[in-house]
């Protein structure tokens, strides 16, 4: 994808038939996880419901992208989920992102701390996109969180999400920073999908996504030197 952000639905399309899936696909998807979220009950706990969510929109897209004819390829890599494209060139996972979320004008950012893999995974989408990395150097930390099968050419994109009453924001974006507090801060590029309708959530249902994807607890403060 040459632009940094497609937001018209024709640049939307060209750039998601780049990463090789369709805005239905990943609708789909979404859905299916807010579903999953949906049917939580009030005495589940309280980080269950991202769980749940998270699990179902990566189980989702896994079950329409992994059979052939599409082929791609499941795996895990330390406690995040993606899914390969058969050429190795494209990664997906999810992630629950602030309320930039799908405005272009905006700067995202993970809602949640991340843990190392999210370090590593940032630091090779930067290095298969060109770009410098910025500020401190995160040369050791990328080592001691290596991606081990995640393949190095992949860039991997982050199906963003942030639910805000009965819709859920989403786009599909590159995440390239992360700060020395564990926050993705920076996408490029964004493919921004939207607002998506998904109903209101039952009464009582709890809503809280801590723990919704990677190794949220462990500390990823940059140090100086590689």
């Amino acid at each position: 994808m040459q632009n940094a952000l497609a937001v018209q639905e024709d640049e939307v399309l060209v750039a998601l038939a780049e990463v090789g899936v369709t805005r239905e696909e990943l609708e789909d998807a979404i859905r299916e996880g807010e579903r999953a979220r949906a049917s939580c009950h009030p005495y589940d706990p309280p980080t269950y419901p991202g769980s749940a969510s998270h699990a179902h929109r990566i189980r989702k897209l896994s079950s329409v992208l992994v059979p052939e004819p599409r082929s791609w390829a499941r795996v895990n890599d330390h406690a995040m989920p993606f899914i390969v494209r058969p050429d190795h060139k494209v990664a997906i996972t999810t992630c629950r992102g602030n309320e930039d979320v799908a405005n272009p004008k905006g700067k995202p950012r993970s809602r949640f701390k991340k843990g190392q893999t999210a370090v590593a995974l940032t630091t090779q989408n930067r290095k298969n996109l060109q770009l410098e990395i910025p500020g401190m150097e995160f040369g050791k930390l990328a080592r001691e969180g290596s991606l081990t099968r995640l393949p190095p050419g992949a860039t991997v994109h982050y199906l963003l999400v942030d639910r805000r009453g009965d819709k859920v924001f989403a786009e599909l974006s590159v995440p390239t920073e992360i700060d020395k507090d564990g926050y993705v801060v920076a996408f490029r590029p964004r493919i921004i999908l939207g607002a998506l309708s998904v109903g209101e959530l039952p009464p009582n249902t709890p809503d809280d996504d801590e723990g919704d994807d990677d190794d949220l607890d462990i500390s990823v403060s940059p140090v100086d030197g590689g």
